[in-house]
């Protein structure tokens, strides 16, 4: 980035049932700098038409830096409009489409989520022993937790639905030309981190970082972490 260029704007994604306290302390960082703003996924039950419905308000070049199902609505409004993506940030997220057995799965907590037990899967799915043992363990579960409440049952099923049938988006890497961040918690069993190595393979300028002490809300888990990750990569990219 010259002196006299302005700074690209970043475009946060929550990902699957969080909301912009997701990215709290990367806002807070990040805002003094440069443009961020973070955007809602569309209640809607497919990928590209959550990216779809990003487009209208979509600066003409952006950084988007997507968690979880929010990386695959960025890795998709990548595909659609190439030339309006300066740069691309993939916060434990997974370019793979769901295996059958996780299709199973999530069609059965489906199931049971249509019969009135939201709230179970919710606990199941935000359980302490997903995250490792810290300090703020049982803070991140509740935030986790309240996010989830907050946005409830109908839109887990649409997210859900749309996490099913994401698409396979290695070709996609392997043909950009834009700068690429991968972070990924180093004990995220959801998206593990072999995951993000498989990512970080296919696209030509891709950078990953494995953020310690983290599991599937790295964000939250180790913020600081994450916004020094993401302020390092944006300076050695002169976004």
């Amino acid at each position: 980035m010259s002196a006299e260029a302005a700074p690209t704007p970043v475009l946060f994604l929550p990902g699957r049932m969080c909301d912009a306290r997701l990215w709290l302390s990367q806002m807070a960082a990040l805002g003094s700098e440069r443009p961020a703003m973070v955007a809602p996924l569309a209640a809607l039950d497919t990928v590209r038409g959550m990216a779809e419905a990003l487009l209208p308000a979509l600066p003409e070049r952006v950084i988007p830096v997507g968690h979880g199902l929010g990386g695959a609505v960025a890795m998709e409004v990548l595909r659609l409009v190439p030339e309006r993506i300066a740069g691309l940030v993939l916060v434990d997220s997974d370019a793979l489409a769901e295996t059958p057995q996780t299709v199973t799965q999530r069609e059965t907590r489906l199931v049971r989520v249509a019969g009135g037990r939201f709230a179970e899967v919710l606990e199941e799915e935000t359980a302490p022993e997903l995250f490792p043992q810290s300090e703020i363990r049982r803070d991140i579960v509740a935030l986790a937790r309240a996010m989830g409440k907050r946005l409830g049952p109908d839109i887990w099923r649409r997210q859900a639905k749309a996490e099913q049938r994401r698409p396979d988006q290695q070709a996609l890497l392997r043909k950009t030309s834009c700068p690429l961040l991968i972070l990924a918690g180093q004990e995220n069993r959801l998206t593990p981190l072999r995951r993000a190595e498989v990512m970080a393979g296919l696209a030509r300028q891709a950078r990953l970082v494995g953020i310690e002490g983290a599991a599937h809300l790295s964000p939250l888990e180790a913020s600081d972490a994450v916004t020094d990750a993401l302020r390092a990569w944006l300076a050695q990219t002169g976004l």
